[in-house]
């Protein structure tokens, strides 16, 4: 049977610890608000439920542990405090890092959950339900540097299911809108009386949307990591609501998919911020979202979990929100085009979006009042204060006339209801509204035309291609939001169809209505929310869209469908709606249209019928018309006195004029000869009865009708002028002054036939013959072929011919005679003066006799900089003379055929055909010049210049481009070559540039060249590929490695050429002389020079930028770089100096092997081995056999090569500390290669005891003592034999008296050994105590010699006031040099670090800088590894300064003790090595207490020191204090920004006075230690001046006057405030800043000062030896003291032997 029994089911609390300002005092309504820890669990039956705790921390860190329901229901808020302490220390690797900061544990610790309660142990308030999986707590510890930020906060894990419908693309602005649909869904749910408003902010770099909401929060129900969960959101179940109500249907339930709020801000930016809080609690939740994470997410199918935080309120959300709750969403990392929105186009946009919500007009039974139902802010303007927008501008040029509504109530059948059950937004009714209003024309303007003005100007971008006709007569919206994309032109019963009521309708009044279509939440949009869905199963939507179409008829939708369609409708407001049929709909609508174009179109522009029309006048149109009015009337009928016209009909005859010299606007022309047109009167509408005035527009008899006046009809009347002219009516009424010539048609024609033979018609080239009669000889016949070098005619001379020219010259060819003479005579030029310019194009070269294609099109290489003009020679006017030599230059040295253009210029010849001719240049026939280049064809077209390129080879590589050997004239033009046979004997060498053979390197043509199958058709080139590079040594012409190609044909070099012989691919690589390590090599080691040469196979060195692999055994990079691969560097090495450490073990082989992959090939270069030290474990004093429960003393290991036998005694401290195998605890350090191990207590049985010895770091160095345990008695006399030595521990109750004898003998000799060395002992503490007599004596002599000098300074330096009023500034350098600053500085951070601890001057802190202060160095063994404290390393010039820097790195790390080793640390916080105290505790241990608390341990690591990414050096070398070298930016060139310092690391300065160790490695503590803590951390004057100048900052800033931006990617702001930080670096007299100028004193006094220093350096030395010969002297006597007790009892035991050895013979 199956076992069905399960283990307790487990739950979850969360608790975060988080900081409390004010944890001592409680305001009351803290004290309300107060609740039980036991009011969290709800009682169930099962009390052994496990729950698993998660603790967060405020250093950003969390730990995780588990409760039964039953020990956690009622527990006490101390006892949870201690059991999380607990827990911290069992997992302390999570905060070793330096960056997180230790928790201030103590009674002030005090619990709230997540809705900001405060929790203890007798208010109780129910927080849980018994649906809530997981409680969240926060325990506060007071500390100002608390931030609740956790990498994995929220899971926002979605369905499986919801990834398969991601929405489809989004546009900017309609993802900007969807977040906005969020916000204003969740502020319409705040009850009435609360403040519903949304804030939009757009700024550069970030987009913030605010609403007022009900917020988020941490709980199930509303939970914010819903809101980062793709599918999860609560809105897509309020669809529903939405459907039904009143029109505009105000319920914005937009929510229908999940997934708006995150897709749409990825979409606008990379990084999302939601912070959100409710009404109940009284903190914000915060949740970070990025979308490269969630991409990569998604593509590994993993849980998606998201960084998150939590915090307190800022007063800005709060005054925003009065009832406390809120969402903010912050979008960063904005895409390039959304960074550049203009605000403004913005805010009429969504005024458009959200119209009905900001301002609803609806009226309400017989009232109608605007309403404000949300306030929308976009960048603190109020959406209603907008002017502009489509919507607004529509509404603003609406009609008058009362609109014409329609209610449609839509229903689906009960098959459709069943299909909608499966659909995801089905539902089975839908309500509509359709509001059609008129816009009437105004001023002889449609009014939509008008909007469409006002729109282009607001929004050219959407609206410059907008006509009239193309302009959506329907906007949708759906719940009171606009679909902008559903813009259809007409619903189709708003279209004009012949009909009874529609035929006496105008089409243009069916164009002047606008449908604004309102619905609810039945029709279903895109995902994106811009448009309607359209689709089969969106019946509702294709039901509306085809409204009035006659196949939608009732009956027709019911029986495709199964919808059904109840249509209310009305035309006025004081009308009631009616039921009304579908088939009657148009006709209903139909009424209407004709009610509003009878009352308001009024005047109307066109009527079909009248021959008169009123035209708007614009500004562009008055001046060429010369009226004023805004309107002018164009009339084609007149009568005037006797004249009588009727214009413009198809059956009139045209109206023609001669107007003679003297008429109003003939501008002194002799006569002209016109057609009327038409006439327009300026003065219309002000005074249409008065004729006023009134022009008569007239085209010219030159002047084609289609170039005249226009009149065109479309949706707005528009009159244009066109080369027409304006005359007034004055002509009219000087009848002499003009002749009506309408009937005369032949004096019409022939005036026509007249101007047409005087037109221009060509322009032609004088012949050589003609130009002479003007002096000039020249002539360019057309398609000749000319050679390169040759040139053209000095001066050409060019003319226009009119049309009769041709006439002319066909009757004179007719008739045989000669028109020579008449070619040059002014009737066969036209003597217009205008301009002409020469155009030269080139193309491919042809030959004379081959035709050039019409559709090649050549390149403009030449047009004249100035056109000429026509001039005047022998009486004949029109003559263009031209220089073609200008362009000789130009077109005779290149190949190519040209065509001279030459084009006249003008109004009056735009018809007259250019001249073009034809010239074909070939190559010049001299010279014969050979070339060698990288490609096909002309070097003129490759590369212009004639610079070759830069060709090179590889040795051992065949040459992977192609050479072309080619032949040039004098003038570099391809030519053919000439003896083609004679390249069949072609020969390629290579010699240097001072051209000596370089027989080594050969390249060679292939085996199987054809030169057949490599010249080209045109004989003009010849390709070499696939040469073979072969070679050896380069070393004769590096390191340029340039050399010459010499190329032979027929044994005669025709061509030479630079080319550059690279070396070959890396064939091997051996370690550079100089730069190996010394060997052999230790665990552990950084090696420090190690450099690798590469070569190719024949021996040069290898190339810059080979990359090489490498494979290491036993060593690990250590470098920035990461990965295997390395570059060759300029000297062909590889440098791994530094980079490599050593992680094989002792007695080990370590290995590099180093790989080159070429063309998917892997060759190794070489492998290169490394011995490993060999070590070994070596015992003295190891006894062979023993009593059992006896101690071994004085048991010594030595570390010894295994070669030679000798101590290694740089084996030194505690890294490298001994292990025992029987004491795990003890851990005991070597000192120069030795440690004796404590005294070892043997079991008290018979055995072979065993016991391994070994170095912690490195287990494979281990010996194992074995000692024979002997079998003991208890002497029955004695009861208590504890007070014995171990060797009186032998039972001598059974002993014969042989043995008993025997062991009184040793007993004797142990006696007389104990006492010899306790007198030997005794000296030595009497010689010690000598020594240090001595050396007391010689420290006073140091002082009174000290004195002496200050003596005699002083009066030398009143002497020197008393002759040249010298200052006393250097007798106070020489006090300074007397008190020193480091004195100074660690007596006034003792008294800061006294105060701190339980009790007061328990801290480790404080512990430590005693023993420093004492003696500069700590006990035997640590020593080396200690550097010192964080607050007492370094020194900063102003106390400013100080107070920032510790305001950024808090107390906590300011107290952390700095350790070079691991093992350091763990000896730090060790109690006991045998009977030994070591570490602070061993320091501590003679005042009769303990360490207070936990202390901070920094681990200084060489190998994350400072480096720069350009390679260049990262310390200033010249610098005293070693700066690092930064720059004020990312960006070096960019200028200092303003307030700037300098960067925190650079501020400090340092000093050895109480600093164990100034270096970390080979590096300085500035580039490892300090630059870990603050990195890129700069220091600005002002907090103005740190956030102007947050695109320099690179990770964080602080300011003087307590500003802190720890992060700048999301720009959190904080600023320090109360009183100043007890603990601070230390400020640096001015004495002590080490490139302060000073003044050099007089030598008399500037010797007294440095032997005053010398005397204070000699007393400090004998100080430190003091001390040192003082606790040697304290061991000593303790040593002696322990000898003298152990001889007492041995002596008691001798006499007791002595005793019992009597009984025996009595």
């Amino acid at each position: 049977m199956e076992n069905r029994s399960r283990a307790p089911k487990r739950r979850t609390i969360e608790v975060a610890v988080v900081p409390h300002q004010g944890q001592h005092h409680m305001n009351e309504d803290d004290k309300r608000r107060k609740v039980t820890i036991s009011s969290i669990i709800n009682l169930v039956p099962n009390p052994k439920e496990l729950l698993d705790v998660r603790v967060f921390m405020p250093n950003r860190t969390h730990i995780d542990f588990q409760m039964q329901r039953g020990q956690i229901f009622g527990i006490r808020i101390r006892s949870l405090v201690e059991r999380i302490q607990m827990e911290v220390r069992k997992q302390e690797d999570k905060f070793s890092r330096p960056k997180q900061r230790s928790i201030c544990w103590g009674s002030h610790l005090t619990i709230e959950d997540f809705e900001g309660n405060i929790i203890d142990d007798k208010n109780s308030t129910h927080l849980i339900k018994e649906s809530r999986r997981s409680v969240l707590l926060m325990l506060q510890d007071g500390h100002p540097d608390s931030k609740h930020a956790y990498p994995d906060l929220w899971n926002v894990t979605p369905e499986a299911h919801v990834l398969e419908v991601l929405p489809q693309e989004y546009t900017l602005f309609s993802a900007l809108a969807d977040e906005i649909d969020n916000s204003l869904q969740a502020v319409w749910a705040l009850e009435k009386g609360k403040r519903r408003l949304i804030s939009v902010t757009l700024e550069e770099k970030k987009i913030t949307i605010f609403d007022t909401g009900e917020g988020m929060d941490s709980s199930p129900k509303h939970s914010i990591a819903k809101w980062g969960t793709l599918g999860s959101s609560s809105s897509r179940c309020s669809v529903q609501k939405g459907v039904g109500g009143e029109p505009p249907y105000l319920k914005p339930y937009f929510g229908m998919y999940g997934f708006g709020g995150i897709g749409a801000g990825l979409h606008l930016g990379g990084s999302i911020t939601v912070s959100s809080k409710t009404a109940r609690s009284r903190i914000v939740a915060v949740l970070h979202l990025r979308g490269e994470s969630l991409k990569n997410e998604v593509e590994s199918g993993s849980i998606w979990k998201t960084p998150g935080e939590i915090r307190k309120p800022t007063e800005e959300e709060l005054g925003l929100s009065a009832h406390g709750s809120f969402t903010k969403v912050e979008i960063s990392d904005l895409n390039c085009t959304a960074s550049k929105w203009k605000v403004a186009d913005v805010q009429r946009k969504l005024k458009d979006f959200y119209t009905p919500y900001i301002q609803n007009d609806e009226s309400t039974g017989s009232s109608s009042i605007t309403t404000r139902p949300v306030e929308i802010l976009v960048n603190g303007m109020d959406l209603a204060e907008v002017l502009g927008g489509e919507v607004t501008t529509t509404n603003r040029f609406t009609g008058v006339g009362d609109p014409y509504v329609l209610l449609l109530e839509f229903s689906k059948g009960p098959a459709q209801i069943k299909n909608s059950e499966r659909e995801k937004f089905g539902s089975e009714r839908a309500n509509a509204r359709i509001t059609c209003h008129y816009f009437p024309i105004n001023k002889g303007k449609e009014s939509l035309e008008q909007v469409l003005e006002v729109l282009r100007v607001e929004d050219p971008e959407n609206f410059a291609e907008e006509t009239f006709d193309g302009f959506s007569r329907v906007a949708i919206r759906r719940l009171g939001r606009l679909l902008p994309d559903a813009r259809t032109k007409r619903i189709p019963f708003m279209d004009r169809r012949k009909g009874p009521r529609v035929n006496d309708l105008s089409k243009e009044a069916f164009k002047r209505v606008k449908a604004f279509i309102d619905l609810d939440a039945g029709f279903v949009p895109t995902q994106s929310k811009m448009d309607l869905l359209v689709n089969a199963k969106q019946t509702f939507t294709e039901a509306l869209l085809n409204l009035g179409d006659p196949a939608s008829t009732t009956k027709s939708l019911k029986a495709r469908g199964g919808v059904s369609v109840v249509v209310k409708a009305k035309k006025s407001a004081a009308e009631d709606f009616e039921t009304i049929q579908l088939d009657q709909l148009r006709s209903h609508y139909a009424d209407w249209v004709q009610r509003m174009h009878r009352q308001f179109d009024v005047g109307a522009t066109f009527d079909e019928n009248s021959s008169n029309f009123i035209i708007t006048s614009d500004e562009h149109r008055k001046e060429p018309l010369n009226i004023t009015s805004d309107a002018f009337l164009v009339q084609y009928d007149i009568k005037c006195r006797d004249i009588k016209w009727v214009l413009g009909g198809k059956r009139q005859r045209p109206v023609r004029l001669k107007l003679r010299k003297g008429l109003p606007g003939l501008n002194g022309e002799y006569q002209t000869y016109v057609t009327v047109e038409c006439i327009i009167r300026n003065d219309y509408p002000e005074n249409p009865k008065s004729p006023g005035d009134t022009k008569l527009i007239c085209r010219p008899i030159d002047v084609p009708p289609e170039m005249g006046s226009k009149l065109i009809r479309g949706h707005e009347l528009n009159f244009i002028l066109g080369k027409s002219r304006v005359f007034p009516i004055d002509i009219l009424f000087c009848t002499e002054k003009f002749e009506d010539i309408s009937e005369n048609e032949p004096l019409w024609q022939k005036q026509l036939r007249k101007l047409q033979d005087s037109s221009p018609s060509h322009v032609e080239l004088l012949s050589e013959v003609e130009a002479l009669r003007f002096d000039t000889e020249g002539e360019i016949v057309d398609n000749c072929l000319l050679r390169a070098g040759e040139s053209l005619p000095l001066e050409v001379i060019a003319v226009v011919r009119p049309r009769m020219s041709k006439v002319a010259l066909q009757k004179g060819m007719n008739s045989g005679k000669s028109i020579s003479g008449s070619r040059t005579d002014q009737k066969s030029i036209v003597a217009r003066s205008s301009e002409m310019v020469l155009i030269v194009t080139e193309l491919k070269f042809r030959p004379p006799g081959e035709r050039v294609p019409p559709t090649e099109k050549g390149k403009e290489v030449y047009i004249s900089p100035r056109s000429i003009k026509a001039t005047t020679c022998c009486n004949v006017s029109g003559l263009y003379r031209f220089k073609p030599s200008q362009v000789s230059d130009l077109i005779m040295k290149k190949t190519g055929t040209y065509m001279l253009t030459l084009k006249i210029l003008g109004e009056d010849f735009k018809d007259t055909k250019p001249l073009v001719i034809r010239v074909n240049v070939a190559a010049s026939e001299k010279g014969d010049c050979w070339r060698v280049c990288n490609h096909a064809g002309d070097c003129n077209t490759a590369h212009p210049g004639l610079k070759s390129p830069n060709l090179w080879g590889r040795l051992g590589e065949a040459l992977n481009w192609e050479l072309f050997l080619c032949t040039y004239d004098d003038y570099n033009n391809p030519t053919k070559f000439r003896n083609i046979n004679e390249l069949k004997n072609i020969n390629l060498e290579l010699r240097t540039l001072a051209g000596e053979c370089l027989n080594d390197i050969q390249l060679t043509l292939p085996r199987n060249f054809d030169i057949k199958n490599h010249i080209s058709p045109d004989h003009c080139s010849l390709k070499l590929q696939k040469l073979e590079l072969s070679g050896g040594n380069l070393a004769t012409f590096a390191p340029t490695y340039q050399a010459s190609l010499w190329i032979y044909i027929a044994k005669k070099r025709v061509a030479e050429f630079r080319f550059t012989v690279r070396p070959g691919s890396v064939g091997k690589a051996v370690m550079k002389e100089g730069e190996t390590p010394a060997r052999p090599l230790r665990p552990g080691q950084i090696i420090d020079h190690l450099v690798f040469q590469f070569m190719d196979k024949y021996g040069n060195l290898a190339e810059k930028g080979e990359v090489v692999d490498l494979a290491l055994e036993g060593l690990k990079l250590c470098d920035r770089k990461g990965g295997s691969t390395r570059k060759v560097d300029d000297s062909s090495c590889v440098d791994l100096g530094g980079r490599l450490k050593v992680e094989a073990r002792y007695g080990d082989t370590a290995a590099v092997e180093l790989r080159n992959t070429t063309f998917g090939r892997t060759q190794v270069l070489g492998e290169f081995n490394f011995d490993i030290m060999k070590r070994q474990l070596r015992i003295l004093n190891n006894p062979k056999s023993a009593s059992g429960g006896s101690k071994l003393e004085d048991v010594t290991i030595e570390v010894v090569d295994v070669e030679t036998g000798r101590v290694d005694e740089d084996m030194d401290g505690v890294t490298y500390a001994l292990a025992l195998g029987w004491n795990k605890a003890v851990c005991i350090p070597l000192k120069r290669g030795r440690c004796t191990l404590p005294d070892i207590i043997l079991p008290n049985k018979t055995e072979l005891w065993t016991g391994k010895v070994f170095l912690a770091e490195h287990p494979e160095i281990r010996v194992v003592m074995r000692v024979e345990i002997l079998e003991t008695w208890v002497l029955p006399a004695m009861e208590n034999t504890s007070e014995y030595p171990p060797i009186s521990r032998i039972a001598l109750a059974s002993l014969p008296p042989q043995e008993l004898a025997k062991v009184l003998e040793a007993s004797i000799e142990r006696h007389k050994e104990l006492e010899k060395k306790a007198k030997q002992k005794g000296r030595q503490v009497g010689l010690m105590e000598s020594e240090l007599e001595e050396r007391k004596k010689r420290l006073k002599m140091f002082g009174e010699r000290q004195a002496y000098l200050h003596n005699q300074l002083r009066s030398l330096q009143k002497n020197e006031q008393d002759e040249d009023g010298g200052d006393s500034e250097y007798i106070e350098q020489a006090e300074m040099e007397e008190d020193k600053l480091e004195t100074y500085n660690s007596k006034k951070l003792m008294s800061e670090l006294q105060k701190l601890g339980d009790p007061p001057g328990t801290h480790a802190a404080s512990v430590l800088l005693d023993a420093i202060v004492d003696d500069h160095r700590l006990v035997e063994g640590i020593g080396k590894d200690v550097i010192g404290l964080v607050a007492i390393l370094a020194e900063v010039e102003s106390d400013s300064i100080s107070t920032a820097l510790a305001n950024f790195l808090g107390e906590d790390t300011m107290t952390c003790i700095i350790c070079k080793t691991v093992l350091g640390i763990q000896f730090l916080g060790a109690h006991y090595v045998g009977h030994q105290s070591l570490g602070l505790h061993g320091l501590i241990k003679d005042r009769n207490s303990s360490i207070s608390g936990s202390f901070g341990v920094i681990l200084a690591d060489p190998c994350s020191s400072y480096k720069r990414d350009d390679g260049e050096q990262a310390v200033i070398d010249d610098h005293p204090q070693k700066l690092l070298h930064l720059s004020p930016s990312a960006d070096s060139t960019r200028p200092k920004p303003l307030g700037f310092i300098d960067y925190a690391v650079n501020l400090l300065q340092f000093h050895k006075g109480y600093t164990l160790c100034l270096k970390v490695g080979e590096f300085g503590l500035r580039e490892t230690l300090f630059f870990n803590l603050f990195g890129y951390l700069q220091v600005y004057d002002t907090v103005e001046n740190m956030m102007r100048a947050k695109e320099y900052i690179q990770t964080s800033a602080v300011s003087l006057d307590g500003g802190v931006l720890y992060d700048k990617r999301t720009l959190h702001f904080k600023t320090i405030l109360g009183k100043s930080p007890t603990i601070r670096f230390a400020v640096a007299s001015k004495t002590e800043i080490v490139d302060a100028p000073q003044r050099q004193p007089p030598p008399a006094r500037l010797k007294l000062m440095q032997e005053i220093k010398k005397t204070s350096n000699q007393a400090a030395e004998e100080c430190s030896k003091i001390s040192v010969l003082l606790k040697e002297l304290m061991q000593s006597k303790n040593r002696a003291n322990q000898l003298t007790q152990d001889l007492t009892k041995e002596a008691a035991f001798t006499a007791g032997l002595v005793a019992k050895v009597k009984e025996n013979h009595c």
